[in-house]
């Protein structure tokens, strides 16, 4: 019989579609980053390493924390060419698909980034986003609970 973390592990490993036949290792941290692709019919890109394991429509990390290469934004600024250069880096918890916010369509607090505008990742109200216990991307939104 299977113990509730593998069967976890499974469930979140369904969430996720794999990319170039690689898995999730749900005990590390992954990065999550939004996949710009016009093509894409999934939003999200998700690393783990350095490499791209998988992408997801739905997913809901823990322990959250912003990440940005200024060395990248400020080569986008300058040159307007788009390139993966800001993350949200923290542990896969799920899909978030079955909370109460799915019904109710609110989850948390809405956070943004636009590289030509602000150097940080921001809420709607445009506060800074330092990190949060909780995120949920679903579709193109990123919202945040528990925040730091």
């Amino acid at each position: 019989m299977k113990t509730l973390k593998e069967l976890d592990a499974e469930r979140i490993k369904r969430d996720i579609t794999p990319f170039k036949g690689r898995e999730l290792n749900p005990s590390k941290p992954v990065r999550v980053y939004r996949n710009l692709g016009r093509h894409s019919k999934q939003p999200w890109s998700i690393m783990q390493g350095k490499y791209v394991i998988g992408h997801a429509t739905n997913l809901m990390l823990a322990d959250c924390k912003p990440v940005i290469f200024e060395k990248r934004r400020q080569r986008i600024l300058r040159t307007g060419l788009k390139t993966v250069h800001a993350f949200i880096e923290g542990m896969v918890i799920g899909s978030g698909m079955g909370t109460e916010s799915t019904r109710t369509g609110r989850f948390g607090l809405s956070v943004h980034y636009d590289p030509k505008i602000n150097s940080t990742f921001i809420y709607s109200d445009g506060k800074e986003f330092k990190g949060a216990w909780v995120m949920r991307f679903q579709g193109t939104t990123v919202e945040a609970v528990y925040c730091n």
